[in-house]
């Protein structure tokens, strides 16, 4: 039998069917909200420490380009200590060397002297340019002073007689020169 016009209302059905679906959204939304924030939380966890590990790293760096700075600046200051410890060094040496120079010079200067007849009156040395004013009871003196300056085995060089006058001193004459020669030793 067939039963015509017989109506099955379906609307309790679809509603409790609607409240389903819709408690079930809700849910699945909560579950997705839930782990959304569960993972901004982790992964800002993560990148939170990850940052701290780095800021920590960077620091550590810090700390020893600082270290490193100071070693350096130390460094720098020693090497400037040793360049002044050098050139004092230097100069010592340079001093020990060139010390017995003049002793040597005027051990050669007197030996060219004659002890009797000349004086030497005035005597200046700038590097190895020696002026010398003498005064001596004759030319042939000066002669012989300058041919024994000459002679002197490169000691001395360029020997030039500058000015020769007569000059009275008491009752007796003298003659007043002037002479120029250098001394290669000087010529550092």
């Amino acid at each position: 039998m067939v039963l015509q016009g017989s109506r099955i209302n379906l609307l309790p059905y679809r509603e409790r069917r609607v409240k389903e679906l819709r408690t079930h959204f809700f849910m699945i939304t909560a579950v997705v909200i839930v782990i959304a924030i569960i993972a901004v939380i982790g992964i800002n966890i993560f990148l939170g420490t990850f940052v701290t590990v780095q800021d920590s790293r960077v620091d550590r760096l810090n700390q020893l380009i600082a270290r490193e700075d100071k070693e350096i600046a130390e460094i720098a200051k020693l090497k400037k200590q040793i360049d002044v410890l050098i050139g004092r060094k230097k100069v010592i040496e340079s001093l020990q060397d060139e010390k017995n120079n003049p002793i040597y010079l005027f051990n050669r200067l007197s030996a060219s002297v004659s002890t009797k007849g000349m004086f030497v009156t005035d005597f200046n040395q700038t590097g190895p340019n020696i002026t010398m004013t003498a005064i001596t009871d004759g030319n042939a003196r000066i002669s012989t002073f300058i041919a024994s300056l000459e002679n002197s085995n490169g000691v001395f060089s360029n020997v030039n007689l500058g000015r020769s006058e007569q000059i009275k001193i008491g009752e007796q004459n003298y003659f007043r020169f002037n002479l120029t020669f250098q001394s290669p030793i000087f010529a550092k």
